[in-house]
């Protein structure tokens, strides 16, 4: 009985200090641990910022304070940041995403999945991104040049379902409407 006292105790004595802040969606609220929110991690986030070079540094510490520190008066400053720099983490893996797709199509590799990740990624990790309408026109065609017809059917659907004014929902209708076509073309036996 003693025990369960105990834990009780302890549970109400480390709840209060839990910190709850939205997910990077913006859509759930996450308990995180305790962040600091002072002024000189904002200016260490900052300087990562304004030195960055490509890698992870600059935008974990900026994803941090801003899940973490919502009321800060920075907030603003590190929000833009932030999407500075996952926009630029979105482009350089999407020319590496093309760089294996070059090398696949020109038969410079047996496999193409080293694109796909790369594509894949940029979808799954920066949803916000703001040329996800032209990652899936290209993530389409990966798929199509490897023969994987139902993703890339999904993908350009997706495409158009999600960006029906882009300038990219035009090429996804062409190759739609291809594999339609290669769908109900007869076979021929040699």
């Amino acid at each position: 009985m003693w025990k369960s006292k105990l834990f009780i105790s302890l549970f109400l004595a480390i709840i209060p200090s839990c910190v709850f802040a939205q997910d990077s969606s913006g859509n759930n609220l996450v308990p995180v641990a305790a962040v600091d929110c002072s002024q000189e991690q904002f200016d260490k986030a900052e300087k990562a910022f304004r030195g960055r070079s490509l890698g992870p540094a600059p935008e974990k510490a900026l994803k941090t304070l801003v899940n973490g520190c919502p009321n800060e008066s920075w907030i603003d400053t590190a929000s833009a940041e932030l999407t500075t720099v996952q926009e630029e983490s979105a482009e350089h893996s999407i020319n590496i995403g093309l760089y294996y797709q070059q090398k696949f199509e020109k038969g410079e590799s047996t496999s193409n999945r080293g694109a796909f990740s790369r594509f894949e990624y940029v979808l799954r990790e920066y949803p916000h991104y703001a040329h996800t309408d032209r990652v899936l026109l290209i993530l389409g065609n990966a798929y199509l040049s490897t023969n994987q017809w139902e993703e890339a059917f999904a993908t350009y659907t997706r495409l158009i379902n999600e960006f029906p004014t882009s300038v990219f929902a035009g090429d996804a209708f062409k190759q739609l409407n291809m594999l339609a076509k290669k769908s109900i073309e007869p076979t021929t036996s040699k």
